[in-house]
């Protein structure tokens, strides 16, 4: 249970930044923003986990979403965890097919600015005209050698500087992308910017020998799918005003070998359980305030295996 309680902490800080921001907020702010504060209040409020000790792993099997993850940490992470696992998956079959690709993090950002709809246009109408360089017959355009790619839009806020959007992207190709080359690209297409960043991401390797890495290139990828925004950071009305114009908007978009990989949904967040029959140990935790959770219940399964499957949650 030793990353179980790892992802407790994580969760609590998550889920009392949120309620922070609520507070600070104030219910009629976040309703005029077309928030439900109550559902994000009681977000996160009980979580139940499964440990198959067999295996050494440990899933959250439920928990109450809000769905709400432009301004709910918790639902963040959950989010950004399944959105990671599905590509990383993509990644793994596409390497299956090419193995000479190569996946590299490539960070692609505008000029700041006080109008966060507009700078998230500008730069989205830039990212359309440099993807649609991968066709141009005679293009010269550093796009043509890339083979798939999944990206994501985030956006931070500095008082006097306004808002930065910026997109984090892993690229797929045989060889590194020339960074002087796209920077030099990018600052044609968008006219104001032509800030790059271009680097491999490397397989991570276990510091100890009995430490197993889940996916030896998770962390590169987790800088695709992390917080859009940090709400909890920012100043209440700004957080506000920023989810009235993230919401509805597609923040993860993909091309080529990562095409066509479903977004989990909504109400999709937890963990996938094995599909074989296991062993395991069910353990409920609820919510204790102060960023604590406080174990509730166990109920232990293990006598129940080889005599069929139960899914039942208890509460």
């Amino acid at each position: 249970m030793g990353d179980g309680l790892r992802r407790l902490a994580r969760y609590g800080n998550a889920k009392s930044q949120t309620v922070r921001l609520l507070d600070t907020a104030g219910d009629t702010a976040c309703k005029e923003a077309g928030l439900r504060p109550t559902k994000i209040r009681q977000c996160g409020e009980w979580l139940l986990f499964r440990h198959y000790h067999t295996k050494g792993q440990t899933k959250l099997r439920a928990a109450n979403f809000c769905c709400t993850h432009l301004i709910c940490g918790f639902c963040a992470i959950r989010r950004g965890a399944r959105m990671m696992a599905r590509y990383l998956e993509r990644f793994t079959l596409a390497r299956g097919k090419k193995p000479f690709l190569q996946p590299y993090l490539v960070t692609l950002t505008v000029r700041n600015g006080d109008d966060l709809r507009e700078r998230l246009d500008h730069l989205d109408k830039s990212l359309t005209r440099l993807h649609k360089r991968r066709h141009g017959k005679r293009s010269r355009s550093l796009l043509t050698a890339v083979q798939g790619a999944v990206w994501s839009y985030e956006v931070t806020y500095t008082e006097g500087k306004g808002w930065h959007p910026h997109v984090h992207a892993v690229w797929l190709a045989a060889d590194l992308p020339d960074q002087y080359a796209l920077r030099a690209e990018w600052e044609e297409i968008t006219g104001d910017s032509f800030m790059c960043d271009v680097r491999p991401i490397a397989p991570e390797q276990a510091e100890k020998e009995e430490e197993a890495v889940i996916d030896p290139y998770a962390k590169g990828f987790a800088e695709v799918f992390k917080y859009a925004m940090k709400a909890a950071e920012l100043p209440p009305k700004v957080a506000l005003d920023a989810y009235t114009v993230l919401r509805g908007r597609r923040l993860v978009r993909s091309f080529g070998e990562f095409y066509g990989v479903p977004e989990p949904a909504n109400d999709d967040l937890a963990d996938d359980i094995p599909e074989e029959e296991l062993p395991y140990i069910d353990l409920l935790w609820r919510y204790a305030g102060e960023g604590r959770y406080e174990h509730a219940k166990t109920v232990d399964r293990t006598c129940e295996h080889g005599q069929g499957r139960s899914d039942d949650v208890v509460l």
